[in-house]
């Protein structure tokens, strides 16, 4: 079925910009707002090989729900969090609780 995003469960722990303390708070609580990296996202994904080649194609742009940008940095309010994410033909939803 072409045209269909696979849903790929992300952890949170490995795709989050924060101290080791804020982590555990937001992995104990759903509500409070955390930033994820786009390269680590994208590495996680599968989208891409490694982490320096995630790098590059952030730099480059990603179509993150829709929307090309080159930020390296999305912020979560709350979650679980569903991100459609695609580069070039290939594109995943990510869930991240």
């Amino acid at each position: 079925m072409e045209g269909v995003a696979e849903e790929v469960a992300v952890d949170l722990r490995k795709v989050t910009v924060a101290d080791a303390i804020s982590l555990e708070r937001a992995v104990a609580d759903l509500s409070l707002p955390v930033s994820i990296s786009v390269a680590k996202l994208l590495y996680e994904l599968r989208l891409k090989s490694s982490r320096s080649e995630a790098d590059r194609q952030v730099t480059a742009g990603v179509n993150i729900d829709g929307t090309t940008s080159s930020e390296k940095l999305i912020r979560l309010q709350k979650r679980p969090a569903r991100i459609a994410v695609r580069v070039g033909k290939r594109a995943k939803i990510a869930v991240i609780e």
